[in-house]
């Protein structure tokens, strides 16, 4: 049986008054318990600290808020365990949760990050899937690239790990996560478990529970486009084995995903959006060009118009007149 590694639970909070005694009451009570709990409070107004300073815990205190990520940098810095297990103030463990997804990082050296499924509760309900291993290691970046797949609140990662790429960057103030896995998962394997451990509370004051018509949203996507952007454009990508040629195209392809959603949305206002993060993040092709000038022409319209002209990636002048028939002015 593989020894098991310490760890140091951490627990960012910002005016979480209503929710984080449940949070650490599910630290605390877990099977495999951790061995030290750190709170980082982002200079809450409310009493989120005199709450969590009534628990066995150790508190520690921006001076100004900060965000997210630097109050999970701040925890990085003082953490003297071997694993970090993430847990956001809203949210809970289920009783077994360290047991079974710290177990897969001590079961196998190569992991560094693991992770569960999450329940969703509160205002929504249901499961919210993380990638799929089956417990096996596996290289996560082109899942870690293609869409946010781990639940901040059901991971555990290697310490080591986690300093090694620099923790969080702190010029995201949304959105930090997507970046963080994505560098992760160049440096070490990931690994989950298919059974769900943990909850997560769906409530009107967090980020991730904005509409997609919301300026939150829109931010979402800006944040998780840059991330994109900033790393194919790094040297070290290519020198880590990445085909930033074909990952471009991934970008792209996802661009147009997302606006489709959004015009299936009807919401002309993240349309936008996705105009302007695709000409500022991304080197268009010509098929994500046309796209999004269909788009803003007649978002009901473009994907039927987009059927078209599946071969948009190579048009040629004849297809080009057609659109432009069809575009009219605009």
């Amino acid at each position: 049986m593989p020894e098991q590694l310490s760890i140091s639970a951490v627990i960012p909070a910002y005016n979480a008054e209503a929710f984080v005694a449940e949070a650490i009451e599910s630290a605390l009570n877990q099977s495999r318990p951790p061995k030290e709990i750190l709170v980082v409070d982002d200079c809450s107004t409310d009493q989120t600290v005199q709450i969590a300073s009534a628990f066995p815990v150790k508190v520690i205190c921006l001076s100004e808020n900060s965000g997210h990520a630097v109050a999970r940098n701040l925890a990085i810095e003082n953490v003297s365990n071997p694993l970090i297990a993430w847990l956001d103030a809203d949210d809970v463990w289920n009783r077994d949760h360290l047991e079974e997804v710290a177990g897969l990082l001590d079961a196998d050296e190569r992991v560094g990050v693991a992770c569960s499924p999450v329940e969703m509760f509160g205002e929504r309900s249901g499961i919210r899937d993380c990638i799929y291993t089956d417990r096996k290691s596996v290289n996560a970046f082109d899942a870690c690239f293609s869409g946010t797949c781990i639940p901040a609140m059901s991971a555990v990662t290697r310490t080591a790990d986690v300093r090694m790429v620099g923790g969080f960057d702190a010029s995201y103030r949304t959105a930090p996560d997507f970046d963080f896995w994505l560098r992760l998962s160049t440096r070490t394997q990931f690994a989950s478990t298919p059974r769900v451990t943990a909850r997560y509370r769906w409530h009107g004051g967090q980020i991730s529970s904005a509409s997609a018509h919301s300026l939150i949203s829109a931010r979402q996507y800006r944040a998780i486009y840059r991330a994109r952007s900033e790393f194919l454009n790094h040297a070290d990508a290519c020198k880590l084995g990445v085909d930033v040629v074909a990952y471009w195209r991934k970008a792209n392809a996802l661009l147009i995903r997302d606006a489709k959603i959004a015009a299936l949305a009807g919401n002309r206002d993240l349309i936008h959006e996705l105009q302007e993060i695709g000409q500022e993040f991304l080197p268009l092709d010509q098929k994500t060009k046309w796209f999004l000038k269909l788009l803003k022409w007649s978002p009901r319209s473009a994907n039927r118009l987009a059927a078209e002209f599946r071969n948009l990636l190579r048009p040629n002048r004849k297809t080009c007149r057609n659109l432009e028939s069809k575009l009219g002015a605009s």
